[in-house]
């Protein structure tokens, strides 16, 4: 049963990510909404300024206006698609912040950090197994460069996904026992104590 939702999670992750080639690919033909209105890039740089300011004051709505205004703008910006996703963390909207984080390293994967962050946020919400999942077929699609920073992540997320793997095992155990009782993920410490990374400045 295990190997067949591993199966399945990659087969739905593959699709994913060449959907996500063919929408980069679209974006990148057409242009973006920030050329063809003729705002400049010096323009962009200053109102991220602003939304930066306002995230290190930790007024996270305003600095969530700004930063998903940039986005429509230039959907293909890492920085702008990143820092919503961080602003939605330190907002507590940790599944919106999963999605975004994931999204963001489909768009951009060579940081294979936004893959680690979207796990951690899926583990602090109860969801240990999606999490697996997810970086399991993140992993074995080998998509990401090796750079020193993937290097540094991919040593976590392989002891994440050990432990995640154990409390996965653990849970069916107990499931297996008593089925009249519910048993969410054991995540241990380790892996829901990083916090969210600040947008870059």
């Amino acid at each position: 049963m295990a190997e067949n939702a591993e199966e399945t999670w990659k087969t739905n992750m593959e699709a994913l990510m060449a959907r996500v080639d063919g929408i980069k690919k679209e974006i990148e033909e057409m242009g973006s909404m920030g050329d063809s209105v003729g705002i400049t890039d010096a323009e962009k740089q200053q109102a991220y300024g602003l939304g930066y300011q306002f995230f290190q004051q930790k007024k996270y709505d305003n600095a969530m206006i700004i930063f998903e205004a940039l986005y429509v703008l230039d959907p293909l910006n890492a920085d702008y698609s990143k820092a919503i996703a961080v602003t939605l963390q330190m907002q507590g909207n940790l599944g919106d912040a999963a999605i975004q984080y994931l999204m963001t390293y489909f768009f951009h994967q060579e940081d294979l950090s936004m893959a680690m962050f979207s796990a951690r946020c899926m583990i602090e919400l109860g969801g240990g197994e999606q999490a697996y999942y997810v970086l399991r077929s993140i992993v074995d699609a080998k998509r990401y460069p090796s750079t020193p920073n993937n290097d540094h992540c991919l040593e976590i997320i392989s002891a994440m996904l050990e432990g995640l793997k154990g409390s996965m095992k653990k849970s069916r155990a107990k499931k297996s026992v008593t089925k009249d009782k519910a048993v969410g993920d054991e995540p241990s410490s380790e892996q829901t104590s990083t916090p969210a990374p600040a947008p870059t400045k």
